[in-house]
């Protein structure tokens, strides 16, 4: 139950926070493209708001990729990226819990060769991730 809290309350956050959050939550066709290439090869990521006041980091195991047209108008087309996800045992987490959300990719980060960095970093996508996780992992 307490990491449906952590979840909803992370998705609330990313929703709800105008000035800083929906960075990277609607991309345009090549952007999402190129992170869902990306996501298929990169299933443990780590969700953390870093704009958001006291979050914390939740690790996740992703299962499924989907992609949903959010906007076809003047400024273009844009699509959005939910991912259904598992949060695996481990020593934070005592039971395995799933779901379904929309992700933003300023906020969902990775660790490639020891350096954590947020997915929208690894793709060069211009975003302000605010502060890191502050876990490095090898």
């Amino acid at each position: 139950m307490k990491y449906l809290f952590l979840l909803c309350s992370f998705t609330f956050l990313l929703i709800a926070s105008p000035a800083k959050a929906d960075q990277l939550q609607w991309l345009t066709k090549k952007q999402v493209k190129k992170a869902k290439r990306f996501l298929k090869k990169n299933r443990s990521v780590t969700l953390f708001c870093g704009c958001c006041s006291e979050e914390m980091p939740i690790d996740i195991k992703i299962e499924t990729i989907d992609v949903t047209q959010v906007s076809d108008g003047e400024d273009g087309d844009f699509y959005e990226i939910s991912i259904s996800y598992q949060i695996p045992v481990s020593e934070n987490y005592d039971t395995v819990d799933s779901g379904k959300v929309p992700i933003d990719l300023a906020y969902v980060w990775i660790t490639k060769k020891g350096k954590l960095a947020t997915i929208g970093t690894h793709l060069k996508f211009e975003h302000d991730p605010c502060s890191s996780p502050g876990k490095e992992k090898e």
